[in-house]
Formats: structure tokens, sequence, C-alpha cells
């Protein structure tokens, strides 16, 4: 069985830059993010959907769902990536989401 790891270890901030500047702009973030694309699993309650990592950071992270998601303010989740072997898997809480035809963009802080 694979051993989990938090989502967290997925930055490396030694040998990236990263997206946005903290308290920069209006920017509310109190740690920085870096750009990823990962494909994985967002599960809240009993709901789990599919969805892409667009931005990871030690605070939190930057999901999209493959289609609109009714996902609340304060909602519980929990995050799944999978790379190769590697699971990385971490509990969230919602701070907003905003849907579009595209999707539903999550912001979810640890």
């Amino acid at each position: 069985m694979p051993v989990d790891h938090p989502i967290r270890s997925l930055v490396c901030p030694e040998i990236e830059e990263p997206i946005g500047k903290v308290g920069a702009g209006g920017e509310r973030r109190r740690s920085p993010r870096y750009a990823r694309r990962l494909p994985g699993r967002l599960r809240v309650g009993d709901r789990a959907m599919a969805i892409t990592c667009v931005d990871i950071g030690y605070g939190g992270v930057g999901v999209v769902t493959a289609g609109p998601t009714a996902v609340g303010a304060g909602e519980e989740t929990e995050l799944e990536i999978r790379l190769g072997t590697r699971v990385f898997r971490d509990r969230f809480s919602v701070v907003h989401a905003r849907s579009s035809d595209e999707g539903t963009h999550v912001h979810l802080r640890v």
C-alpha cells in the first residue's frame, strides 16, 4: 500500500519561482503559490470529483473541477494527487469557489 505524502511536499521553492507576489496587488495569501497542472480527486462530504490542481503553496491549493460543481466556503475537503506510485493527500477547507461553464475554480486552505 502506498504511503501518503502531504500535498505541500510537491513545492520546491529552492528551484522554482512563485506565481504572483504575497501581499502585492490585493493578494491576501500568506505564502507563495507555485503553478502546477496535476490531475487529482477532491472529496467533499460523500461527493468525489475529478480536478486539475493549478497551484500549490504551503498554505493552500487552487483546483479546477471538470464542470460546474456546488462547493461552498467553509466546507471540509480531502484532496488526493497521484504521481506514479506516490500518493499526496491532505485535508483542506474551501476558502471560496467560483463556477463558470469550464468548471469551478476552488481555493483551498490547510
